[in-house]
């Protein structure tokens, strides 16, 4: 009970502090005034009396301070007078203080907002009940292949498997809603019953699906706002999705994502629309449902354990039910969040050792600062030492100084970060799984806290150590305050220029390996002008569309209409992107047909379903032969087919028959040059073109409208919408834009990449220049007296020049080297995050290089000029 009602006392003491030191003042004077009262009477005079009485009392400083180390927390209420002291202090060097502060927030700010970014992909758990016990599985013929789970696997691993206390599948698609609103393209997932369990979802209106009911779904609640403009009304609502009735039963809450791993396929609709039960097949014969599956680990069950039974039940399931395809696949059970995270962990790694350069560089030129500003107080700091201060208290004055502007900076870096997580957003919210999340909560405050401390203490180390290093006797001589530097204090600031360089060029080197990745991927073929195609995705819908005939009805339709609209120049469709279809085909020449075996291990092909109008919208370079007509029986493939198939031979005029349902022998009539014009950063693929007349059999529902106009192609868009309409106004089009703007999504991720490394090289870059002009100039004024004796000895002003641009030259040299040096060291970082470069590209290494040198070398330039113009009158006036 002492020992509260001692810190209540103290802290009330302290939050009263100019009250009560006015009390003490009061006391001590009370005192000393009836002391020199006595005195006076003694006899002495009133002069004598109040120094007797100031002798007899003895300190009266030391005396406040006792009284406050009594009564308050001591070091506190140091902190307090330190901050003060600090406050007055930049006040009065304003330039010094904003120059600080902003070098500072750049550094703190940048790194907020990707420490920002990775918290919210990599290190925040999804909101669902026990993320940590989430995993996904999958199985897979290699890392490159997307992993699936075939509906009867699924059916068996969920009655089986006793590791998890639920396991869901679930599908995701595009389809047409249509209601009396009108009709619009949706996204759907379809859901197993345990996903509403595994996600702890609870609708905010209806209700969830029973087991085993059909014919119903639930909406997002985004969806319901902006489609149906109403929440609760909505529910018992009747529409239809893709010709099929469906109730609505509820609406999510608003707060509810969608937060597992996401097919390949999914196109650009990021959020998911509608959400409808799924019910998987057992069926082992016929089409078989491929789904993705996500299950949550009993408690108490590792992830080792689980991986182990499901290798006892995948062997079980191979015995009982043999199959060649699934012998050559593998187990993944991986966290749900690494999974989900996927390729972006080593970006975002990649992107926070930038940034800590960046917040490195900024320490190194807030340094230099305290280092310049600390040369003018040596004698500030001797004074001090002199008439008793402790040196340990003068360095806690000094740190709270670091930490002040550590605090203001980091301050201001908040409001960058903030800046800096909009600018992301706006660039892409999809460039990486949950990027859109991205904000600053509790967990990124407590790193802007930290990174704040471990700044002042980096930054304020140097000067720190330098002031603690002054001589009072020699700072007070007369002349100290005229004389240059010490040799130790220039070095210290010349290594900190040269680690800000060498750092600032590993950022140079990452920021030109990727600006030549992204250059690879758009640096588009002679004839590819995706920027005049219009692409349009359509995926038809509805029962009347199962039919052959009534697909290609479609299909021709709409080329004759949009063909006739003026500013068309051409128009074709093509599979090629989300609607692809993958399959593998058989020689007829004679050639002995593969055995079950022998199918399976062979490369699939990429199928495009397209027209005869393709070459001239696309700019197909057609290497061989010719390109094929809509009504006959032929194909035309691609150079990475021919080669990867045909052994060298020649290809034309081969028969080949695709492995699908009915589909004819058709003939090779033509080779095209490969091309990418579905992802700018995918591999080529072996790809064979079909007449869509001819390849319709594989029941391609969906394929992009592409078409070439003569200007504007988004201006062209609501006419072609509107013959679609009348065509068949329960058919949307969805996604429409350019070409180059499609491909330009693709890459999403990479331009994202690009855009964060190119701001922290520049950023790096200007702060590194900074510090090497702050270093020269510093370093000339603090020689103004030896070049004014040179010169006045006959040193010619290029001479001078020279000289100091040596300096610079030196410091700068020796800088490239270790950032060569640093950049081959960390270039294995880089290597996932490139295409079509090599992560020691010799070029790019020479031209950033090259950039870093000839921009420290004119930082330097100026303060040499101004040397070379210095008075020798001037300068030699105080001898």
């Amino acid at each position: 009970m002492t020992r509260l009602r001692t810190f209540v006392s103290r802290l009330w003491a302290l939050l009263r502090a100019r009250q009560m030191d006015r009390d003490v003042d009061d006391e001590i004077a009370s005192h000393l005034a009836e002391a020199k009262d006595e005195y006076i009477r003694q006899g002495l005079s009133p002069e004598d009396a109040h120094l007797a009485a100031l002798r007899s009392f003895g300190g009266v400083t030391q005396a406040r301070q006792i009284h406050r180390q009594v009564r308050s927390f001591a070091w506190l209420d140091d902190f307090r007078q330190d901050l003060r002291f600090t406050i007055r202090a930049l006040r009065r060097s304003p330039g010094f203080a904003a120059v600080a502060i902003l070098t500072l927030a750049l550094g703190i700010g940048m790194t907020t907002a990707v420490f920002s970014v990775f918290n919210a992909v990599v290190l925040r758990p999804v909101a669902y009940p026990n993320p940590e016990r989430l995993v996904w599985l999958a199985t897979v013929g290699s890392d490159a292949e997307p992993g699936f789970v075939s509906a009867p696997d699924f059916v068996d691993w969920r009655e089986q498997a006793e590791s998890f206390d639920g396991m869901a599948a679930y599908g995701s698609g595009d389809g047409t809603l249509s209601s009396v609103e009108g009709a619009t393209r949706v996204r759907y997932d379809t859901v197993t019953e345990d996903f509403w369990r595994l996600t702890g979802a609870q609708p905010s209106f209806g209700r969830l699906p029973r087991p085993g009911e059909r014919g119903v779904a639930l909406l997002s609640d985004g969806f319901a706002r902006r489609w149906f403009s109403s929440g609760q009304q909505v529910v018992g609502r009747s529409v239809t999705i893709d010709g099929r009735p469906v109730t609505i039963i509820g609406v999510l809450p608003r707060d509810f994502r969608f937060h597992f791993p996401r097919p390949a396929f999914t196109g650009f609709r990021p959020d998911v629309d509608v959400y409808r039960p799924l019910f998987a097949s057992s069926a082992r014969s016929g089409p078989v449902q491929l789904l993705d599956v996500v299950a949550r680990l009993r408690a108490g069950v590792t992830l080792e354990r689980a991986r182990a039974e499901m290798e006892t039940v995948r062997a079980r399931i191979a015995q009982a039910h043999p199959s060649p395809f699934n012998n050559r696949r593998r187990l993944r059970l991986v966290p749900l969040q690494e999974q989900l995270m996927g390729g972006a962990r080593l970006a975002l790694v990649v992107m926070l050792v930038a940034v800590v350069f960046v917040l490195l560089i900024a320490c190194g030129n807030a340094a230099n600062l305290l280092l310049a500003r600390a040369s003018v107080r040596h004698r500030e700091i001797a004074i001090r030492v002199a008439i008793g201060a402790d040196r340990g208290r003068v360095l806690k004055q000094l740190f709270v100084e670091t930490l002040a502007l550590a605090a203001s900076g980091a301050a201001a870096g908040l409001v960058i970060a903030r800046l800096g997580i909009e600018m992301i957003l706006q660039i892409n919210p999809q460039a990486a799984p949950r990027l859109a999340e991205t904000n600053i909560d509790i967990r990124v405050l407590g790193v802007v806290l930290s990174v704040s401390v471990l700044s002042a203490l980096i930054f304020g180390l140097a000067p720190a150590l330098a002031l603690w290093s002054v001589d009072p006797n020699h700072a007070l001589k007369d002349r100290a305050r005229n004389v240059s530097a010490g040799v130790g204090h220039v070095r210290v600031r010349r290594l900190l220029v040269g680690a800000e360089l060498a750092l600032a060029l590993v950022l140079l080197i990452g920021a030109g390996l990727m600006l030549k990745s992204v250059w690879h991927m758009s640096a588009y073929p002679p004839g590819f002008e995706p920027g005049q195609v219009l692409s349009m995705e359509l995926e038809l819908s509805g029962q009347e569309y199962s039919q052959t005939q009534r697909r290609i009805a479609f299909v021709d339709a709409l080329l004759t209409a949009v063909r006739a609209e003026a500013g068309v120049e051409a128009a074709s469709i093509s599979t090629h992107g989300s609607f692809q279809t993958r399959t593998q085909f058989l020689m007829t020449d004679g050639e002995r047909p593969p055995r079950p075996e022998e199918f399976v291990a062979r490369s699939p092909i990429t199928i495009n379903v397209t027209s005869e109008a393709l070459p001239r919208v696309m700019g197909l370079q057609i290497v061989r032969g010719r390109w094929m007509n809509d009504d006959e029986r032929a194909v035309v493939i691609n150079e990475s087919l021919a080669r990867r198939d045909f052994n060298g031979s020649d290809p034309l005029g081969r028969r080949i028959r695709l492995i699908g349902p009915h589909m004819p022998v058709l003939t090779i009539v033509g080779i095209v040059a490969d091309l990418r014009y579905s992802k700018l950063d995918a591999m080529l693929e072996a790809e064979v073109y079909v007449p869509y007349r001819t390849g319709d059999p594989f029941g391609v529902f969906g394929f992009f409208a592409l078409i070439r106009t003569t200007g504007e192609p988004l201006a062209v868009a609501p006419r072609i919408r509107k013959l679609v309409s009348e065509i068949d106004k329960t058919q949307v089009p969805d996604t429409v834009m350019t070409l180059e703007q499609a491909l330009a999504e693709s890459i999403a991720p990479r331009r994202l990449n690009l855009f964060l490394l190119g701001a922290f090289a520049i950023a790096a870059l200007v702060l590194a220049v900074i510090g090497t002009y702050g270093v020269m100039a510093y370093s000339v004024t603090q020689r103004v007296h030896e070049i004014g004796i040179r010169i006045a000895l006959g040193a010619r002003r290029a001479e001078v020049i020279r000289m100091i641009v040596n300096q610079g030259i030196s410091v700068t040299l020796a800088a490239v080297i270790v950032g060569l040096l640093g950049a081959l060291a960390l270039s294995s970082l880089m290597e996932g995050l490139l295409y079509g470069v090599q992560p020691r590209d010799p070029l790019t290494f020479a031209i950033a290089a090259v950039a870093l040198a000839a921009t420290a070398v004119v930082a330097c330039w100026a303060p040499a000029l101004k040397a070379a113009q210095a008075d020798p009158t001037s300068a030699l006036r105080y001898e």
